[in-house]
């Protein structure tokens, strides 16, 4: 029988949906936790964080085998309403025990007179490693359990973390060198004209493109890469952006090339919304302006 989707969104959760990840016993995983009780939550809170972020659910008792090597079934035992608030500073101590603080989320589902928590714990790349402050101990989540961290995997995530930085900044740099290189050329199409001999510098694509393939992983989590809607609609992003600028680039060459001055008047028109001060090049430029925005957070934590 197939599992169920988990809610990417912590808004997307609710009453319904839990009720029917409980009817399989093999649900848990990585990024899917039920627990009775809000006991060490800090462990399991940042095995979450360590590994890609998750969800735990609390008020959900799991009925084991008379040898407790396997589950036979979740049963919803909840928490009285009123306890919202006990609970809350539960989760908050837990919480002030991970260093770095990992960030979450907590909704409440509510079926008669009692809750249910969920909690969602995000997967921010840049803080790993996690570790419980009081005991140095890193966690992290294998399949559906949580698990000590072996002193590989802390040098991986250190390792892994450095790189990420690195690529960052290569990306930032390779963005402001990018938004250099198209401001200048879109002053060579305002001050071209179409009759004169003039050639107009393309924009240097190189380095954007090897920033973007060594930083995928963030500008996918931060939404940057773009993605069709459907055929006629998109949302901008780094996929959208090659395949404009290249377009142009197309454009620029051919008119360089072009010696037959009404062939030159048509490529001209082709790449002529790309001036100084043109919506094209505005809405461009916020895209860029807004990457180097995120970079900038990203390297300053």
């Amino acid at each position: 029988m197939k599992l169920p989707s988990i809610p990417q969104s912590i808004d997307d959760w609710n009453i319904e949906i839990l009720n029917e990840l409980i009817k399989y016993t093999d649900v848990e995983s990585e990024i899917l936790d039920f627990k009775k009780e809000p006991n060490k939550l800090y462990e399991h809170i940042c095995a979450m964080a360590n590994t890609s972020g998750g969800f735990l659910v609390l008020g959900i008792n799991e009925v084991k085998s008379d040898d407790a090597k396997r589950i036979i079934k979740f049963e919803k035992v909840g928490f009285d309403n009123g306890e919202q608030d006990n609970l809350r500073n539960t989760i908050g101590n837990n919480i002030f025990n991970i260093e770095p603080p990992p960030k979450i989320e907590v909704k409440y589902l509510q079926e008669n007179n009692r809750f249910y928590p969920i909690i969602k714990i995000k997967n921010e790349i840049s803080k790993k490693p996690y570790f419980i402050k009081d005991r140095g101990q890193c966690y992290i989540r294998i399949e559906n359990s949580t698990r000590p961290a072996s002193r590989s995997i802390i040098l991986n995530f250190f390792s892994g973390s450095l790189e990420l930085r690195n690529n960052i900044e290569k990306l930032r740099v390779a963005v402001l060198l990018l938004k250099e290189s198209l401001m200048h050329t879109s002053s060579d199409i305002s001050a071209v004209q179409w009759e004169s001999t003039m050639k107009i510098a393309p924009i240097d694509l190189v380095l954007i493109k090897n920033a973007i393939i060594s930083s995928e992983s963030f500008l996918r989590t931060n939404g940057l890469l773009g993605e069709h809607l459907s055929q006629s609609s998109y949302t901008e992003g780094f996929n959208s952006v090659l395949y404009k600028l290249e377009k142009v680039n197309a454009y620029i060459d051919a008119y360089n090339r072009e010696s037959i001055a009404d062939t030159r008047r048509q490529l001209w028109g082709q790449f002529l919304e790309w001036g100084v001060g043109s919506n094209s090049l505005l809405i461009m430029i916020k895209f860029l302006d807004k990457v180097v925005q995120l970079s900038d957070e990203f390297l300053s934590r």
